[in-house]
């Protein structure tokens, strides 16, 4: 099974925020949480998760960490 994460700047469709953009990629889930990515996109059946952090009013930007 190959276990790539997507990139950044690659775009991602997700079932809770449309399609987001990519601005980070974390090694684990306690990394991406720490550092305030806390909004989950509820992605579901896939080998990575996509979490999103607010920057402002209606503004967010999103990181993937792998699901393990």
């Amino acid at each position: 099974m190959k276990n790539t994460l997507p990139q950044i700047g690659d775009y991602i469709q997700t079932p809770r925020f449309c399609q987001v953009r990519v601005s980070a990629v974390f090694e684990s889930f306690d990394y991406c949480y720490g550092c305030g990515f806390t909004e989950s996109a509820h992605m579901a059946g896939k080998d990575f998760l996509v979490y999103g952090k607010s920057i402002g009013v209606n503004r967010m930007i999103f990181a993937v960490c792998p699901h393990f």
